[in-house]
């Protein structure tokens, strides 16, 4: 299956801080941690943390990446365990971002896109 937007990996995955809430049933659960991404796209994220999330967990992500914020509001799509006993792997569907991480990675998609067709 091909993906409708380009995705940025980095193949030395970038360690941030990031302070994530989880919005659960009427629970609000905050915290300050460090994660390692490894990809972004328009459309989605993934990273690794030793938080434990459940797909299907609502999120919102403050962390520096184009910004000195950006925001990222998402659902867990999925989750594995990765090497580490408590680390995992998740991949996050954005529902919702502010302006500067989607205008970078927009202009990213593009520029990608037009790459691929100008190779063809």
């Amino acid at each position: 299956m091909s993906r409708s937007h380009a995705r940025a990996h980095f193949s030395d995955s970038p360690e941030t801080e990031a302070k994530i809430k989880v919005l659960h049933d009427e629970i609000n659960l905050e915290t300050n941690s460090q994660i390692r991404l490894h990809e972004l796209s328009v459309k989605g994220l993934r990273f690794s943390s030793s938080n434990a999330f459940s797909v299907g967990d609502n999120i919102i992500m403050n962390l520096r990446l184009f910004a000195p914020t950006n925001h990222i509001f998402g659902e867990v799509i999925w989750k594995e365990q990765t090497n580490k006993k408590d680390d995992y792997t998740y991949g996050i569907k954005i529902i919702m971002s502010d302006y500067d991480y989607y205008q970078f990675m927009n202009s990213y998609d593009t520029y990608i896109k037009n790459k691929q067709q100008s190779a063809q």
